[in-house]
């Protein structure tokens, strides 16, 4: 089956996350693209914490067309706070992609939701409502769970737009802010959000 690359932008929810994946012909090659970075993620209790992102992906190519990635592997990991409490690393090889990264307030326990590029995730989800998953640590591993109503609103603490030619060394809370202004990018990106439709 062939995927479908996907965006942020507003109308074309499965057509390419645009960083990650919109690049030129000239710029594109077959074969596998990674990416590293460390990312500044904020938590609803204000504090700020470095996670290391890893991100591999498949450049495709089409006749005519500006080619995208199929994303392979993604990864998160706390490195700069190692404590006795601290999440395993998270990791996909499923075409997922962190979305939302914090501690439950009720109970502690470290949450994360992910979203997806294209159908295929989508559909190994089991074709959940909304575009997300959302993992628990439970004895000490990440298990996926039933997604809570808690985070339905929330905006996004984790970013969504890489760019195809790589990240700084440490993005920043304002860079993030920067580039998610842009009114073209679709609000399930932005935010949890509570209804949503898909093309797939």
């Amino acid at each position: 089956m062939t995927q479908i690359p996907f965006s942020r932008v507003r109308h074309l929810r499965l057509v390419v996350l645009p960083a990650l994946v919109a690049v030129g012909l000239s710029a594109c090659q077959f074969g596998e693209k990674k990416i590293q970075f460390t990312e500044e993620v904020q938590f609803a209790s204000g504090e700020t914490v470095k996670v290391d992102r890893s991100i591999r992906g498949k450049a495709l190519r089409e006749i005519g067309g500006p080619g995208g990635w199929e994303p392979t592997y993604m990864s998160l990991d706390i490195t700069a706070r190692k404590t006795p409490d601290a999440p395993p690393k998270w990791e996909s090889f499923d075409g997922l992609l962190p979305i939302l990264f914090d501690r439950d307030s009720n109970n502690g326990e470290w949450a994360l939701l992910a979203t997806f590029y294209t159908c295929e995730p989508w559909y190994q989800l089991g074709r959940p409502k909304l575009p997300y998953a959302e993992f628990r640590v439970r004895n000490g591993q990440w298990q996926r769970v039933d997604l809570s109503s808690q985070w339905l609103g929330r905006e996004a603490n984790v970013f969504t737009g890489m760019k195809s030619s790589g990240e700084p060394k440490l993005l920043t809370l304002a860079e993030k802010k920067r580039r998610n202004s842009d009114p073209a990018i679709a609000r399930e990106y932005l935010k949890i959000v509570d209804h949503w439709s898909t093309g797939c």
